[in-house]
């Protein structure tokens, strides 16, 4: 399959198309119900708005790792927010739909009707998110504080995508997932009540008993700011960083083998020292398969261990080739 990518890589660039690079990072948000969450100065949710999918393809967000809870910054997938407590879960939902259609056709048109209704529903659930509290809580402060420090040493700090980008994540990290899962609620079921412009009602139902969601973080007061955190400009400028910074350290750095030879990967390209301790290929996000790595020989499983050679060792490939074979199997 390496060889496979590298070869079309080589041909797209003959061609003339440019099949952009990403930092391994930077992933694309998975296809669900996704909403902006604005966060004022004291980190207050103040609106719940909804966000039509061709957008949120554009957008990206930070993963710290590429396994565990794979923690993100400043967006991330919750679970909705109550669940039934003791009935059957097929009723619930049988009966959480049935109020998601009318309120559709335009049924429970006063307020005080869709208090009554979501009362009953409250009565019938309690507060979600037991496990998914501790994944929550690494995506408001882990993942935001490890993007805060890597480019709060690649860049001046007057950029005025980093002025945006780094006012959400300090906001983000100002925030606990009991908190955050508090406002969201308290924040949904007032404009639910209310019939607030910003989000449709139906909506707000499967995000508050439903369905999962991706929730992503921005700025309330975005006008203050010369672009939004959330938006193409800002996350071609982290790409940019993130991907000079890399290109800093492989001229930085060398690998040799044990007679003093320069280290060489599959392609002929020189390896680096840190070519030589990655674990993993890039992922690569494909419509209907999901997650594909380029290639991958874990370490974990006894039996790939019989040639002596695992992981990155048995199939070196440089930070720039591997580069280019993922963008090429993105395009």
């Amino acid at each position: 399959m390496l060889l496979e990518l590298w070869d079309s890589a080589r041909s797209l660039a003959e061609a003339g198309v440019v099949a952009a690079e990403t930092d391994a990072h930077l992933k694309p948000y998975p296809k669900k119900a996704a909403f902006i969450l604005d966060l004022d100065a004291e980190s207050h949710i103040t609106a719940v708005r909804p966000v039509d999918p061709e957008t949120v393809a554009r957008l990206r967000k930070y993963e710290t790792s590429t396994g565990g809870s794979r923690e993100s910054t400043p967006g991330f997938n919750i679970d909705p927010l109550f669940r039934p407590c003791k009935e059957d879960d097929k009723n619930y939902r049988k009966d959480v739909g049935a109020f998601k259609k009318q309120l559709e056709r335009g049924g429970f048109a006063e307020p005080a009707q869709r208090r009554e209704k979501i009362e009953t529903f409250l009565a019938r659930t309690e507060p979600a998110w037991d496990e998914r509290a501790k994944a929550v809580q690494k995506c408001l402060q882990d993942a935001a504080r490890v993007l805060m420090g890597r480019l709060d040493k690649l860049v001046r700090g007057d950029e005025p995508e980093w002025l945006a980008l780094g006012e959400i994540l300090r906001r983000s990290m100002a925030l606990d997932a009991e908190r955050f899962r508090q406002e969201l609620g308290d924040r949904a079921l007032n404009q639910l009540i209310e019939a607030s412009p910003h989000c449709p009602l139906d909506r707000l139902v499967s995000l508050l008993f439903l369905d999962p969601s991706v929730v992503i973080l921005e700025l309330a007061d975005a006008v203050r700011f010369s672009c939004r955190a959330n938006s193409e400009r800002v996350w071609g400028w982290v790409n940019r960083v993130l991907l000079d910074e890399e290109s800093k350290k492989r001229r930085s750095q060398g690998s040799v083998t044990p007679s003093g030879d320069t280290a060489l990967g599959i392609f002929g390209e020189s390896l680096t020292d840190g070519d030589n301790k990655m674990k993993t290929m890039p992922e690569v996000k494909l419509p209907s398969l999901g997650l594909v790595k380029l290639r991958s020989l874990s370490g974990n499983i006894p039996c790939q261990q019989r040639d002596g050679m695992i992981e990155a060792s048995s199939c070196p490939v440089g930070e720039s080739k591997r580069g280019k074979m993922a963008a090429a199997l993105d395009w």
